[in-house]
């Protein structure tokens, strides 16, 4: 079973449903993660990482980065 995932900040869990992935978008300062999946149109879709968000919008034009970050293993 894998670990539970917990909000950075908040500590709350996070539950993700099939198809939908953990994710920050990526940008300097403070991670800013939520979740994202495919919308009914096949454009990208995003909410913010929290239980009590259920708002989904469209991704146009942000770009995001895995969470947790992946480590890069080469060095």
């Amino acid at each position: 079973m894998p670990e539970p995932i917990h909000h950075p900040t908040t500590g709350e869990p996070i539950t993700l449903n099939p198809g939908e992935q953990l994710q920050r978008i990526a940008g300097a300062g403070a991670p800013v993660v939520v979740v994202t999946r495919p919308g009914p149109a096949g454009e990208l879709l995003y909410r913010l990482a929290r239980p009590s968000c259920h708002t989904w919008n469209t991704a146009a034009g942000l770009r995001f980065e895995p969470w947790p970050p992946v480590s890069d293993s080469s060095d």
